[in-house]
């Protein structure tokens, strides 16, 4: 289960100028009014997520293990391969829904 926090270390070397950073804000999310309020429903799906997976690797071991292994996978595939092929291009005044 610490694989994913894990593999979270590796995020700052992939993102980098040298690498290219690549930013999917367009103009409806600057229209969009921040709201404090909206960090507890959050914080809350994270803590959800992260107690089902501690309650699956008691309750299920191989169901755990699969989810997590699909969320690494999920990680690196969106970390490595997404900014080459799309993200390119995107641009700050582009609104892809």
């Amino acid at each position: 289960m610490l694989s994913i926090p894990a593999i979270m270390l590796i995020y700052p070397y992939l993102n980098t100028p040298t690498r290219g950073v690549h930013t999917l804000v367009t103009s409806l999310d600057k229209a969009i009014p921040v709201v404090k309020w909206f960090v507890i429903p959050y914080v809350a799906w994270v803590g959800y997520l992260t107690i089902t997976l501690i309650y699956f690797c008691f309750k299920d071991p191989a169901l755990a293990f699969k989810t997590i292994l699909y969320k690494m996978v999920e990680l690196v595939n969106r970390w490595v391969l997404l900014p080459k092929r799309t993200l390119k291009h995107v641009t700050e005044n582009t609104l892809s829904i």
